[in-house]
């Protein structure tokens, strides 16, 4: 599923999000949210206990990142490709 990207988001997100995407071929949408879920959840944690975060702290950061996965979800939806997009590239 070849993926494009508005000009202003940036490349190396979008770059990842191709290569998740990729590997996400042929799995069920359940499948490939928990997977997706637990690397969200290693990768917060793992960031905020090495950066000295407490439980709390890092919980919070969480809210702000549901948030803003429940932005991008409306946002994206029904989006359709624009003239100004990028095509995403994989390395």
């Amino acid at each position: 599923m070849p993926l494009t990207r508005d000009a202003n988001y940036p490349v190396e997100a979008a770059s990842l999000a191709q290569a998740m995407a990729s590997l996400a071929v042929g799995h069920s949408v359940d499948t490939v949210v928990n997977a997706a879920i637990q690397v969200a959840a290693m990768t917060i944690g793992g960031i905020s206990r090495d950066r000295g975060l407490s439980l709390d702290a890092t919980m919070g950061l969480l809210a702000v990142f549901v948030r803003t996965m429940e932005a991008q979800v409306r946002t994206n939806y029904d989006r359709r490709p624009q003239p100004t997009d990028v095509k995403v590239q994989t390395s």
